[in-house]
């Protein structure tokens, strides 16, 4: 049963990230996975499916989560998808559909943050395209210094943070930046309130960058390819950053 394989899979994933959990009854196409929090409060369960399209993880049940421990169970959620699908094959650029092609530069970007028993590592990817054609990808884990404490966040900031750079670089003026953690364009928007120096900082350097962004929120884990791809080059940064 290829829902259970996927559950457990998942499961372990939460109880690496510290995430108790729990496989519970399983539903006609599915299998349920429970979680609690720090203090064995319920958190609600997660979905497991194995569709025409694979493997695919719902979260509508889950209770209104901390910034924090939503970020463990997004990146269990990413893994075990990452696994029950095999690798992601990060040599191949992104392709988009005849006819589907956005015109003009657009950057995907993303983090992600593994640990590993006492070690963790933060990583940042993004991926270039223009006018449908991918030109350019980078992923890393350098981070400013004082951004490791905030490790659900710096993958994600640095990644913008590069992607400008690389636009400063270029000469580009004008770009679509493709995210899925909301802080990325609340804080310099001002929609969110940047609440230390960190995050100030990144507001502050979007906002006098010089470069015309246009921000669009993608849903994570969803099977979007440029999100995927971003996805992929910083989780591989991060784990290789482990193996050294």
């Amino acid at each position: 049963m290829k829902e259970r394989e996927l559950a457990e899979i998942l499961w372990k994933e939460l109880l690496q990230r510290d995430v108790p959990s729990d496989m519970v009854e399983a539903i006609p196409y599915g299998q349920k996975v429970s979680l609690e929090g720090d203090r064995g409060q319920d958190l609600g369960k997660l979905t497991c499916y194995w569709g025409k399209k694979g493997p695919k993880i719902t979260t509508n049940e889950l209770t209104d989560l901390a910034e924090p421990i939503r970020d463990r169970i997004d990146g269990a959620i990413d893994a075990a998808l990452q696994k029950a699908q095999g690798s992601l094959d990060l040599s191949k650029p992104l392709a988009v559909p005849e006819g589907k092609a956005k015109k003009g530069v657009h950057i995907w970007v993303d983090g992600s943050f593994v640990k590993k028993g006492a070690r963790s590592s933060v990583g940042w990817g993004l991926a270039v395209m223009r006018d449908g054609q991918e030109i350019h990808r980078d992923a890393g884990t350098e981070v400013e210094d004082g951004f490791e404490a905030q490790w659900n966040v710096a993958g994600e900031i640095t990644a913008v943070l590069k992607a400008l750079e690389w636009c400063r670089s270029e000469g580009i003026r004008e770009v679509t930046i493709h995210y899925d953690y909301e802080g990325l364009a609340k804080w310099p928007t001002g929609r969110w309130r940047a609440k230390n120096p960190h995050t100030q900082s990144y507001a502050r350097t979007v906002r006098t960058s010089g470069i015309d962004i246009t921000w669009n929120k993608v849903r994570a884990h969803s099977g979007e390819p440029g999100n995927e791809l971003a996805d992929g080059l910083a989780r591989k940064a991060a784990e290789a950053a482990l193996k050294a």
